[in-house]
């Protein structure tokens, strides 16, 4: 990926390696960065793993003169998310063009990501598409890798933190829609729309647009200061 810097590859570091100031640096993130999956699908790693990784790499770059070898296990869900991370990395971190940066692992067959439906996926997501999205976003000011604020992101992208994340930085944010009630209709945990207004308030929130189900009284927004329409 980085001559004589950073390498990508599949299975474990040879047995017989020896410790020493000319052997790389092997290391793996299977276990560190992982994907919640809600079905079938699989990655990719979302965008605060990405610049976990990034950070990472960076720092064992500036602190080793080594050359550094990712690795990942066997399976196709950890080498699709390995490379992704890996590839990712030369886009945010090296500047360089999703192509140049997918170009190195073009040879790979890798398993496309897929959608989180129960079924077959109508639509298969590359590596490649994701990087040039992250591209996208990179240009559009929409991410910026410097300043981009982990431990914010980790925490609305929790259930308990709301399960949000924005879409357009301080424009448009999705989330899980509430329930009426703090438990969903299967007793898990679930935000009533009380529970967003406070989160909203402090995002700048002052829209509501309703996409899926009527599963809580749009009221309750609306007599907290919150617009409300339903587009479904």
């Amino acid at each position: 990926l980085i001559p004589r810097r950073l390498y990508w590859t599949v299975g474990p570091p040879p047995r017989n390696l020896r410790a020493g100031s000319g052997s790389p640096e092997y290391f793996s993130t299977d276990d560190a960065l992982t994907y919640e999956n809600f079905n079938k699908d699989f990655g990719p790693l979302n965008l605060g793993s990405v610049v976990k990784y990034c950070r990472m790499v960076d720092q064992k770059l500036r602190n080793s003169k080594k050359a550094l070898v990712h690795f990942c296990g066997n399976d196709y869900q950890h080498i699709a998310n390995s490379a992704f991370l890996a590839s990712a990395y030369l886009v945010v971190s090296q500047g360089m063009s999703p192509e140049d940066a997918w170009a190195p692992l073009s040879r790979v067959n890798f398993t496309p990501f897929r959608d989180a439906i129960d079924g077959n996926c109508e639509y298969k997501m590359t590596i490649l598409d994701c990087l040039q999205g992250l591209q996208h976003a990179i240009r559009l000011g929409w991410f910026e890798y410097t300043t981009f604020d982990v431990d914010t992101y980790d925490h609305y992208s929790t259930i308990e933190g709301g399960d949000l994340n924005w879409v357009v930085p301080g424009k448009f944010v999705a989330f899980t829609g509430p329930f009426s009630e703090p438990t969903d209709e299967l007793g898990y945990p679930s935000f009533m729309p009380e529970d967003y207004v406070p989160i909203f308030n402090s995002l700048g929130v002052q829209l509501v647009v309703r996409l899926n189900r009527d599963s809580y009284d749009r009221r309750r927004f609306m007599d907290n200061g919150i617009l409300h329409v339903d587009l479904y």
